[in-house]
């Protein structure tokens, strides 16, 4: 079921660009839908991203290093996307927004160069969804993880 919402929203909403933290995989919405899915998988109660990312180990579709790194993309994008939300409504155009729109967006990436920040975010993205794609291959099984 991951796997087809998973394409139904790629199919329907594509990302605006490399600031567009919140579409695509890999990314927030992404790492969310995942989160939610590890939280009914475990039957879990909460409702946070960081909860259904820590059911994710306890059901064996994350490990713990694997936890470590969405985690963190989650709360760099997070910042992104508030950072974004705050100089535009549309996609971010990084020559539009002046000097000081840029030094919100390097903040948010904890660099001081535009280009290095882009790269940043593309490898995150990159680095999430192959992450997330690994936990719901074909046959859902992990490699190691039986019993799922």
């Amino acid at each position: 079921d991951l796997r087809d919402m998973r394409s139904r929203i790629a199919a329907a909403k594509s990302p605006f660009g490399v600031w567009d933290a919140k579409l695509g995989p890999g990314r927030l919405q992404d790492i969310e839908l995942f989160a939610q899915t590890g939280l009914i998988l475990a039957g879990s109660p909460a409702r946070d991203v960081i909860s259904g990312l820590e059911s994710s180990v306890a059901t064996g579709l994350l490990n713990v290093a694997e936890l470590e790194i969405l985690s963190e993309a989650y709360f760099m994008m997070f910042r992104v996307q508030m950072a974004t939300r705050l100089l535009t409504i549309g996609a971010v155009d990084v020559e539009k927004i002046g000097v000081k729109g840029r030094a919100v967006l390097l903040r948010a990436v904890g660099l001081d160069c535009i280009s290095k920040a882009e790269i940043k975010l593309k490898m995150i993205y990159s680095s999430a969804g192959n992450i997330i794609n690994s936990a719901v291959d074909d046959d859902g099984q992990k490699e190691g993880n039986s019993g799922r």
